[in-house]
């Protein structure tokens, strides 16, 4: 009877899926089945002194084998994996178990049972699928139900995978993120719903983490996570959102000057009208009048300078004069740097440059105020901003702009044109005016550059191509007086629209001595005009009903021939249309605000032409 039970239990060895081992206290195999000899390539008898490795590729001798140690600590081994490599060089994913055999009248360690199950297959597949997880852009992890993480896919750069592993998820977040973090984790865990929260790295980073339940069985185990990194995408949108502010700015900018310039024409045309005829005896009001005028033409270059800068004219370029965008700049950062530093201005002849004229602007504006910036205020005298321009070696225009500033600290010098980067007090900059100076720079084919020395000043030098086969224009004769050349003696018929009833009565005064006709809309001047045929027609682009551009239309259509009599009066706050139209067509354009000598000669260039 003993030896069938002795066969049958053999027999149910034999036929286990699982390979079964009973190896003695010295080590060696007393008993293998057929599986565990197929498994580990063994004979009958033999020992587990075999080519092992451990997961992460190390070898791994007998001595750690878990066979050896429940033989020395007389304890059941958990299931351990190991590599095989087998005597006829096959390998396999093997996961081990022991547990010790004791003496039953001694209690001594007799031996031990050890299961072997292969796991190759499975072992693949979870490489396979932690390789497609370590390759996705996301990290994906997973943590027990007290927030602790568990597993993870990759690391993200700024959370040390080492220090984190058994520790809350949390801990490798900004301690000020720690809350929102934590509560996440459990209201997932307490709901089942999913959650999302934003926080930060280490480094600074940002992660957007979503998280929902992990279940096993049913019953909600732990939290899985997935973060992405949205720290560049931030930075977008909030540069796109300055980007928006800055073009609201702009127009706003653009739409401020344009209404200053009407009653500025106004203002400035009756000094000059009042100038000619004040009695040239009366010292006295002739000294407050070239007051009042050198007042009047300040607030026309400060409109002239806004208008400038406020163009979004991307991807439209034109020749310009750097020197002329530099006194420009200077002129509309003049409140910052009055108080701070001297200006000198050290300018050699250039060639013109091929740039937008607003963007290439704003590049000088916000260098010239960061040089302003970095000079405390209160010491005028002992400070200076020198703004030079010459032709390099390689016939590049080159703007340097100099401070004796503070300076910038060595660790923030080749920084300073990353985005989100800024050397002034928190709250005082974006940190994107140099990284966006940088790109305008570079999109024209130029370079910008910085040295800096702390305590003695900053030095940033602009280089541009010149514009190839640019030739300056010869400058422009003096002009003589319109009432000298004798060209407006002639008598003209001269029509006049504009929505501003000033301006009307403003040309009937200037133009007394010709015959002069108004119209206050764009409506009224189709009519004037389309009824009588004027020598000179002063016609505002910008009307409530009509523009200046559906009076010219209708007049090459039904009367062709007077449209050319056309004269466009604008106060700036141009459309992209508007402005393309008025570079495609020869009419005159008299930009407001205008001068009394300015519309004197368009009068007598008329005049010429007629006579």
């Amino acid at each position: 009877m003993a030896d069938r039970d002795a066969a049958l239990s053999r027999s149910a060895i034999e036929a286990l899926p699982c390979g079964v081992c009973h190896v003695a206290a010295d080590g060696s195999i007393v008993v293998a089945n057929a599986e565990a000899q197929r498994l580990l390539g063994l004979d009958d008898r033999g020992t587990f002194d075999l080519d092992m490795i451990k997961e992460d590729g190390s070898p791994c001798p007998l001595a750690e084998h878990p066979v050896t140690a429940a033989l020395v600590t007389g304890r059941p081994q958990p299931s351990t994996t190991i590599g095989v490599r087998r005597r006829d060089g096959q390998f396999a994913w093997v996961s081990f178990r022991a547990v010790p055999v004791r003496d039953p009248e001694a209690g001594d360690v007799r031996g031990a049972i050890v299961t072997c199950v292969e796991i190759t297959e499975c072992k693949r597949r979870e490489e396979r699928l932690r390789a497609i997880l370590d390759s996705a852009p996301n990290a994906i992890a997973l943590a027990d139900r007290n927030g602790n993480l568990i597993e993870q896919s990759r690391t993200p750069a700024d959370i040390p995978k080492e220090g984190l592993m058994g520790r809350p998820v949390w801990t490798g977040l900004v301690p000020e993120d720690h809350p929102k973090a934590r509560e996440a984790v459990f209201r997932v865990i307490a709901t089942g719903e999913p959650a999302s929260y934003e926080a930060r790295g280490a480094s600074g980073r940002r992660w957007l983490v979503r998280l929902g339940p992990w279940r096993e069985a049913g019953r909600i185990e732990g939290v899985a996570f997935v973060a992405q990194d949205v720290t560049e995408q931030r930075e977008l949108e909030a540069r796109l959102a300055i980007a928006d502010r800055m073009a609201s700015i702009g127009t706003l900018a653009a739409g401020v000057a344009h209404e200053i310039n009407n009653p500025l024409t106004y203002l400035l045309v009756n000094l000059q009208w009042l100038a000619r005829r004040l009695d040239p005896a009366d010292a006295v009001a002739h000294t407050a009048l070239r007051a009042a005028l050198e007042g009047a033409e300040r607030i026309r270059s400060i409109t002239a300078d806004v208008s400038s800068f406020s163009h979004v004219d991307v991807g439209r370029s034109v020749l310009l004069d750097v020197r002329q965008l530099v006194d420009s700049a200077l002129r509309m950062a003049h409140g910052e740097i009055r108080s701070r530093a001297r200006v000198l201005t050290r300018y050699t002849e250039t060639p013109p440059v091929f740039a937008g004229e607003g963007r290439l602007g704003q590049v000088f504006l916000n260098i010239v105020v960061n040089a302003a910036q970095a000079i405390p205020e209160g010491d005028v005298d002992a400070n200076e901003i020198v703004v030079a321009t010459r032709v390099d070696e390689r016939g590049r225009v080159e703007v340097e702009i100099s401070d004796t500033g503070i300076g910038i600290a060595p660790e923030l010098i080749d920084k300073v044109f990353d985005p989100f980067v800024t050397t002034k007090p928190r709250g005082a900059g974006t940190g994107l005016g140099l990284y966006i100076c940088r790109s305008v720079v570079t999109s024209l084919g130029g370079e910008l550059t910085v040295t800096s020395a702390p305590g003695r000043g900053t030095t940033f030098r602009v280089s541009l191509p010149a514009a190839k086969h640019a030739a300056r224009a010869e400058p422009s004769p003096p002009r003589e007086p319109a009432a000298e050349r004798g060209y407006a003696r002639r008598r003209l018929a001269i029509a006049v629209a504009d929505d501003e009833s000033a301006i009307l009565s403003l040309m009937q005064r200037l133009l007394v001595e010709h015959d002069v006709a108004v119209a206050r809309s764009g409506r009224e001047a189709i009519a004037l005009l389309g009824a009588r045929d004027f020598d000179l027609v002063f016609c505002d682009v910008v009307m409530p009903d009509l523009t200046g551009l559906d009076v010219y239309e209708y007049l090459r259509t039904t009367h062709a021939g007077r449209e050319e009599k056309l004269v466009f009066v604008t106060a700036g706050a141009l459309t992209e249309r508007t402005r393309h139209f008025l570079k495609t067509v020869p009419n005159d354009i008299l930009e407001k605000p205008f001068t009394l000598e300015d519309v004197m000669r368009l009068v007598a260039k008329r005049a010429a032409v007629d006579g």
